[in-house]
């Protein structure tokens, strides 16, 4: 005991790390022949990793031993047979001072640094950081979420639900997380953050160091984070989905998203109307041209930007190919 305190480990855990995990299912269920009061404790103990009390939920629903035990490990046994028997109804509240957003993020924060290898465990990890991203709106996690993503596309290992949960949370956080892997040394934690970023259809250069290309890409997001929204498009769906996207007619008319959704832009006079009529009989290449154009010239002066606005959709582009000086 005086060892795994030493460590940081609960007893029980260190059992498991040193001797395996039927080691460890061997010395509990002695304890509880002998003292189920004990092994109850044992549970109990605030040093337990989840993953302790997973491989020892046969035991631990020992009713001599279960109804001893605590309101998290409690929590955790019912998420555990909510993913075991599909149909059964999670019982939590929406307030993070609720029982359950502490249990469960006990579950995620401690299982998921240590992940055991069944589908079943998995789901569960996945099943808490749903409720603790989307119910409970809790942003804690969402460094623990990513790392676990990149870490199981490492392991060659299912990603899709995480990832998809991850975009849920709909913050331009979820992709200054993401980029951070353009920069990592592994090629593996690289292409993925590319992919999720959709950074091919960005016009960025896949030649450049990966610190040059985190550089780019924070430097496009800056500039397109008022007009960018996350789609609902997911692997499930798509072998190529984008999860955010730029809202090219609100950058082009300098309207920028009052939120990271989807808004339907409504012009605020005839001149708006016109201008948004022309825009949108364009092909996608010339519309990210004038967006992109549009939005770097209203830097300089609203004056040219309404002039260059108001010009026919050819006199337009060609400013854009330009230079706004030709047309001044």
């Amino acid at each position: 005991m005086t060892f795994s305190r030493r460590s940081g480990l609960s007893y029980l855990d260190s059992v498991r790390l040193r001797a395996g995990e039927d080691r460890c299912r061997a010395v509990f269920r002695d304890i509880l022949r002998r003292n189920p009061r004990r092994a109850a404790a044992m549970l109990n103990d605030r040093l337990l990793s989840f993953p302790c009390l997973y491989i020892l939920r046969g035991q631990a629903m020992d009713a001599r031993v279960y109804k001893l035990l605590s309101l998290r490990d409690k929590i955790a046994l019912r998420t555990i047979e909510q993913v075991k028997k599909p149909g059964e109804k999670a019982k939590c509240g929406r307030e993070k001072s609720d029982p359950a957003h502490s249990a469960l993020k006990w579950v995620f924060v401690t299982g998921s640094a240590n992940e055991i290898p069944e589908d079943d465990y998995e789901e569960v990890i996945d099943k808490a950081a749903a409720a603790l991203l989307i119910t409970y709106k809790d942003k804690d996690i969402l460094k623990g979420t990513a790392d676990l993503i990149f870490r199981r596309g490492r392991e060659g290992r299912n990603n899709h639900d995480l990832i998809w949960l991850l975009f849920q949370v709909r913050d331009a956080e979820v992709l200054k997380l993401i980029a951070q892997r353009l920069r990592s040394p592994d090629r593996c934690d690289a292409d993925l953050a590319c992919e999720l970023l959709n950074l091919d259809e960005k016009g960025l250069d896949y030649g450049k160091s990966g610190e040059e290309l985190h550089s780019a890409f924070i430097r496009w997001l800056e500039e397109n984070d008022p007009y960018l929204y996350f789609t609902d498009e997911s692997f499930q769906y798509s072998s190529k989905p984008a999860f955010s996207a730029v809202d090219m007619e609100r950058k082009y008319l300098h309207k920028g998203l009052r939120t990271y959704e989807k808004e339907p832009l409504v012009p605020e006079d005839d001149d708006e109307a016109g201008c948004l009529e022309v825009f949108r009989q364009l092909g996608d290449g010339e519309q990210r041209a004038l967006s992109e154009y549009s939005h770097s010239i209203h830097a300089d002066g609203a004056g040219y930007w309404r002039r260059w606005l108001h010009l026919p959709p050819e006199e337009q582009l060609r400013a854009a190919a330009a230079g706004r000086e030709v047309y001044l």
